[in-house]
């Protein structure tokens, strides 16, 4: 059930140097992965803060993903109780 899983906020940066120096100096999130497009954050109860560059996409605004174990068993309850899920 996806209200015991751990989610992933997905924020998108133009600037990833300074959405870096926010996170990390600011609120002292700890930095787990970085490259030139993406960071990751470690935060609290195992959770994670993912950063991108913003960029020429549509995906221009903020998401999130549950970390789960078994993606199909959480499609298949989801279609059951009727959600949008092709």
């Amino acid at each position: 059930m996806l209200s015991d899983m751990v989610i992933v906020p997905t924020l998108p940066a133009v600037d990833l140097a300074r959405a870096r120096e926010f996170y990390e100096k600011k609120l002292g999130l700890k930095v787990s992965k970085s490259g030139s497009e993406d960071i990751f954050f470690e935060c609290g109860k195992d959770s994670i803060l993912y950063i991108y560059k913003h960029g020429a996409t549509k995906a221009d605004h903020t998401a999130a993903g549950f970390v789960v174990t078994d993606i199909e068993a959480e499609m298949k309850s989801l279609r059951e109780k009727r959600y949008c899920f092709r």
